[in-house]
This record gives C-alpha cells, sequence and structure tokens, in this order.
C-alpha cells in the first residue's frame, strides 16, 4: 500500500511516497512503562508486560504531570529507594513525550 507515484493532479517531491488503504488502530493497549535499575546498576525503561524479576523499578502511566516534574520525582525515588544516583538528561531520554502519572513509589514487585 505504499507508492512512490502521488494520485492524478497531485504532487509528491523527492523522496517522498504515498501511503494508500484503511487505518488500523489499536484499542484498549495499556500505556505503562517501568522505569528503573537493574541489580547490575543499569537504568533502564522497560514495558510494564515485561516482569522483571530483579532491581528497583517504578511504573510510569499517562497522566497530568510534566515531563521535567515527573523527571525530578523519578530522581527522588531512584536516589532515594534504590540507591541510585541518576543525571536527568538520562532519566528524560528514557520517558516518552506526554504527561505522566507515577503509579507504584516503591521497589515494583512482579505479581507471580
Amino acid at each position: 500500500q505504499v507508492s512512490l507515484k502521488a494520485p492524478s493532479g497531485e504532487y509528491l517531491a523527492k523522496g517522498s511516497f504515498m501511503i494508500y488503504g484503511k487505518k488500523n488502530y489499536v484499542r484498549g493497549v495499556k500505556l505503562e512503562l517501568l522505569i528503573g535499575v537493574s541489580e547490575k546498576g543499569e537504568l533502564l525503561a522497560l514495558p510494564a508486560e515485561r516482569n522483571p524479576t530483579d532491581g528497583c523499578f517504578l511504573k510510569v502511566t499517562p497522566g497530568p504531570y510534566r515531563k521535567d516534574l515527573a523527571t525530578r520525582k523519578m530522581i527522588e525515588f531512584l536516589k532515594r529507594e534504590c540507591n541510585f544516583k541518576a543525571r536527568e538528561e538520562d532519566v528524560v531520554k528514557l520517558l516518552p513525550d506526554g504527561g505522566f502519572h507515577i503509579e507504584r513509589w516503591r521497589p515494583w514487585i512482579p505479581s507471580t
């Protein structure tokens, strides 16, 4: 459904392409991200479905907190609960755009 040619009466710039077809939206997907530190001391962002068995994580979902405020709260959590000193720019790189809600403020323990 990808074409390098424009429809009749339209123009595509060099290197552009046209996509045809029906959009299929994926609905009912939980948008959850785990941010934390692995046992090896690596700062990680994982989908919540991964269920890490080791490390210290908190769950982040879409919500009202701006990125800068959420980042500061995450850094406080990582320092207090995980004994990990994270830099602000490292945490910001792991986060998608938009607002956030921090769901858990303690080490995340996967359900068994």
